[in-house]
């Protein structure tokens, strides 16, 4: 039997809160679920034909988010986003990947603050399209 270390169980406390916490309240995403227990995925929106992504990684380091399309390897996220959604000026290419932008916010405040204007920005997309 595993046992699970103290740290883990920090990471995997935290992603189950996060996911409760958005469940019901995740637009313009449709479904909130946890991925290998420390993830938080954000799916079921589309935009001008693009599967939209986000995934909320806990580690020891904060909360690393990435905003990604997942259905299209050459879509440009940085180019289409980034001049519309002001909350993603520090955000970069992940591995030089142009469909997928990546920070990590040290710690849950942060990242807090950055994540419900960020939602609230791209349901104003979704209504504006």
């Amino acid at each position: 039997m595993n046992k699970i270390s103290q740290n883990d169980s920090y990471l995997i406390d935290n992603a189950i809160q996060l996911e409760k916490e958005y469940s019901s309240t995740c637009a313009p995403f449709t479904r909130v679920w946890i991925y290998e227990k420390r993830c938080v995925v954000f799916e079921g929106f589309t935009f001008k034909g693009i599967q939209l992504k986000i995934d909320v990684w806990i580690n020891q380091s904060g909360f690393e988010v990435h905003f990604w399309a997942c259905n299209n390897d050459s879509f440009d996220m940085d180019k289409t986003f980034k001049p519309i959604i002001p909350q993603l000026d520090n955000f970069y290419l992940n591995n030089g990947h142009i469909n997928n932008l990546k920070y990590e916010f040290q710690d849950k405040r942060t990242f807090l603050q950055f994540f419900q204007p960020f939602l609230i920005a791209l349901q104003n997309l979704e209504l504006n399209k």
